[in-house]
């Protein structure tokens, strides 16, 4: 008798691994698939008021004076009221990274950039993405291996993850697999409305 239960528990604990196992290879595969994505328990998400450790809104000025590693360089883009910085940030918490890029718009900082290299880079911040921010509002792969996923938060922070299908070989792009971008919306819709003005005097 008591065999016969040994048996009948090494049978059933059998079927769970094997149900557990084709489980996790379902979700391994679907990961990047939103419409197959895994329901996550519902959670508060806290929207972030800067990027890295600049506050939305800061002066050209708050950027220079960062440190650890200070800024590498400030200059315009060739768009009216628009600079970018330049860092030479190399982690993001256990991602290795490539450098980071900030934009303001009349002086007010709007939008930081995370420049990456490799596949593993890729996944470490999705899968960080994923578990502080919950599901992607878009997202997914398309024709030629280009993938994209976005998170909007309140209307206000809107946060993008995209991935090239092969390294950029583009000057001064060299080897980037993709972008992590956080953006502060309030100042970027204020920015598209002034430029689309400016433009439609011009015409």
């Amino acid at each position: 008798m008591k065999i016969k239960i040994v048996i009948l528990c090494f049978l059933i604990l059998s079927i769970i691994s094997c149900g557990s196992t084709k489980r996790e290879t379902r979700l391994h595969e679907n990961r990047y698939d939103i419409s197959a994505f895994p329901t996550l328990p519902a959670q508060e998400v806290k929207v972030p008021d800067g990027f890295l450790d600049l506050k939305w809104g800061s002066s050209s000025q708050q950027f220079l004076e960062l440190s650890n590693p200070p800024p590498s360089r400030l200059s315009k883009t060739g768009v009216k009221g628009q600079m970018v910085g330049h860092r030479p940030v190399s982690s993001l918490g256990g991602a290795g990274v490539s450098g980071a890029m900030y934009y303001f718009y009349d002086d007010q900082f709007y939008e930081g950039v995370i420049l990456y290299k490799d596949e593993e880079t890729f996944r470490i911040l999705y899968d960080a993405l994923v578990m502080k921010y919950g599901k992607p509002k878009i997202g997914g792969y398309g024709n030629g291996g280009f993938g994209a996923w976005g998170w909007l938060l309140e209307e206000t922070v809107e946060i993008a993850l995209s991935k090239f299908n092969k390294p950029s070989s583009k000057p001064g792009a060299e080897g980037i697999l993709g972008v992590l971008r956080y953006e502060y919306r309030p100042i970027r819709i204020r920015h598209e409305k002034e430029t689309s003005e400016q433009t439609k005097d011009a015409l």
